[in-house]
């Protein structure tokens, strides 16, 4: 999968329109950040088949590079390992709101000997902690396939809540997880389908938080389920 950065993340509307011609799937944007998960944008591939859309992503570079890093940097004249607090205050912002971080570097810059022991404290420490460390190709597989699951919820009555959960991509999802506000925090719960052939998801209460997380090992492509989640009964 490819991806484009834009040199000194300079970039227009028409951009991603030329990545998208060119068969680039993701771009890393740092203009105009408005979010800290990717955003993707869909082209009609043939007008014989509107609901066939190509999709590249924009990954919005919302944490400083080893130049800005480096620049604010205050400490000894010659930089150490200390320069990778920049780094994970970034990491730390970022993990903290949910949201994507990108460690941008230049082999030119922190990618050269003398900052081997910076680099290498800055992907230990992100290591340490419970982040998936993954490639911008691999991001955008996990972040699209879940972009195509649509949920909706129905109140039934006081003690029961429709779950309806679709996959309209055009591949199968393993491992996802739902999360459902209920009205109360429940004594006992219990979730069944409305079609005999469906076995019930795994779900567990988290903490004393009103939130139900129901976890689905499969989610076959172009395939809708119906469950029922009855509290108290």
């Amino acid at each position: 999968m490819l991806g484009y950065a834009p040199p000194e993340g300079l970039s227009e509307p028409a951009t991603i329109v030329a990545l998208n011609d060119a068969g680039y799937r993701y771009e890393l944007n740092e203009m105009g950040v408005t979010r800290a998960v990717p955003e993707i944008v869909d082209f009609t591939s043939s007008v014989f088949f509107p609901f066939q859309k190509d999709e590249v992503s924009k990954i919005f570079r919302t944490s400083s590079d080893d130049f800005d890093i480096i620049a604010n940097y205050h400490g000894p004249e010659q930089p150490g390992s200390d320069l990778a607090e920049g780094f994970l205050s970034d990491f730390r912002r970022i993990s903290y709101l949910g949201g994507i971080y990108t460690l941008y570097i230049h082999s030119y810059l922190l990618g050269r000997p003398e900052y081997h022991d910076t680099l290498k404290k800055v992907l230990d420490q992100i290591r340490a902690q419970p982040a998936w460390a993954t490639t911008g190709g691999k991001l955008v597989d996990w972040w699209t396939a879940r972009n195509k699951i649509e949920v909706q919820t129905s109140k039934i009555s006081i003690h029961r809540i429709r779950v309806d959960v679709a996959n309209k991509g055009l591949t199968d999802l393993e491992n996802a997880s739902v999360y459902v506000y209920l009205p109360y925090h429940p004594i006992n719960i219990q979730i069944s389908a409305t079609v005999f052939r469906l076995r019930s998801p795994k779900f567990q209460m988290l903490g004393h938080d009103d939130i139900l997380r129901i976890d689905f090992p499969r989610l076959s492509a172009q395939n809708s389920y119906t469950y029922i989640v009855q509290m108290d009964e």
